[in-house]
């Protein structure tokens, strides 16, 4: 089954004026800026997206949410000995308020959910939207990532030797997934996949580079529902239901076509090597810049022998494989089709 990813939109190439996506002027001025950049990206791509189907869920994905409210509560309350605090600051704070802010502004009185999975937010988010349409609960999910950054942050993360002065990054990405194409319609996805420590014998055709195990978490239908698709330390292994990660199946062992990544052809694109300055939810930014032909590596699946930057001319009808690797290592892998 593809689910087609629908009115891909960022916060560094809104199509609309802000004051038309958020009219109301109070409220963006309370906005923090990865607030107000991540709810009028959502928005914009649901206004693109129009009444094709109804948005019956919204999934989030961020890594530290919106830290720079977070650090203003904070320092408001060692400033103010913990007395007259503003309560903005925390009620902006959570990770789920681009989510919530979205679902209050449009009217949609549904599933709401965000996920803060450090590096695999967005591929969790990703996973859980797919099984939402693949189960017949929801017809189309508008999906989100986010993250801001502040000099404090970076600081912090330069201590512990996951960033570089001045290299950690921030954005704001939102599409709207479906289970049907539509004149909308910017890229088909076919496969999720995480690392789940099996020997790569048992995931026949699903390499992953630097010699590293995957798992496939296949994007279910209706009639699969009866089993559900583990994204954690068993991913990979479809488990029937009310069944336990040791009994399921191994992921990629060619008994379906859904369980790995197809044969042939296709383009591999590095996240690390993309460009994108990294942060928790970059991947989602190498996933819209690899959609719109932005950025691409070349290879085979799985062959990491070519996988430098290449002056790209668009990635119309091509096969792409796109790996995590921002941590250090690969952590998770999309398969997708490019429109």
């Amino acid at each position: 089954m593809k689910l087609y990813v629908n009115c891909i939109t960022s916060d560094a190439g809104l199509r609309r004026d802000i004051k038309e996506l958020i009219p109301e002027m109070n409220l963006r001025r309370r906005m923090s800026r990865v607030v107000k950049s991540g709810v009028a990206a959502g928005i914009e791509s649901l206004l693109e997206f129009g009444d094709r189907a109804a948005v019956e869920a919204v999934v989030t994905a961020t890594g530290l949410g919106c830290i720079a409210d977070s650090e203003k509560f904070l320092d408001s309350l060692i400033a103010n000995e913990e007395r007259m605090l503003n309560p903005t600051p925390f009620i902006q704070s959570t990770f789920n308020t681009v989510g919530a802010q979205i679902a209050l502004l449009r009217g949609l009185h549904c599933y709401n959910t965000t996920y803060a999975n450090r590096w695999t937010s967005f591929e969790n988010a990703l996973t859980d939207a797919a099984l939402r349409i693949g189960a017949g609960l929801s017809r189309a999910v508008l999906v989100g990532a986010f993250d801001e950054t502040t000099p404090s942050v970076e600081k912090v993360l330069q201590r512990l030797g996951m960033a570089q002065q001045g290299g950690w990054g921030e954005s704001s990405v939102f599409f709207v997934l479906t289970a049907e194409a539509f004149d909308t319609s910017v890229a088909a996805i076919t496969g999720i996949r995480f690392t789940d420590g099996t020997a790569i014998g048992e995931s026949a055709g699903s390499e992953f580079p630097d010699g590293e195990s995957a798992g496939t978490g296949r994007i279910q239908s209706r009639e699969d529902a009866g089993t559900r698709t583990s994204a954690g330390g068993n991913a990979g292994r479809e488990i029937p239901a009310g069944g336990s990660p040791g009994t399921g199946t191994a992921a990629g062992n060619g008994e379906e076509p859904g369980n790995a990544m197809h044969s042939g052809e296709c383009r591999t694109v590095r996240a690390s090597m993309s460009g994108v300055t990294p942060h928790f939810t970059a991947i989602a930014e190498v996933f819209r810049r690899v959609v719109a032909g932005e950025a691409g590596n070349t290879g085979k699946a799985g062959n990491i022998g070519n996988t430098g930057n290449i002056e790209d001319t668009g990635n119309a009808g091509q096969r792409i494989v796109l790996y995590n690797d921002f941590p250090g290592s690969t952590v998770s892998a999309i398969e997708l089709t490019c429109m």
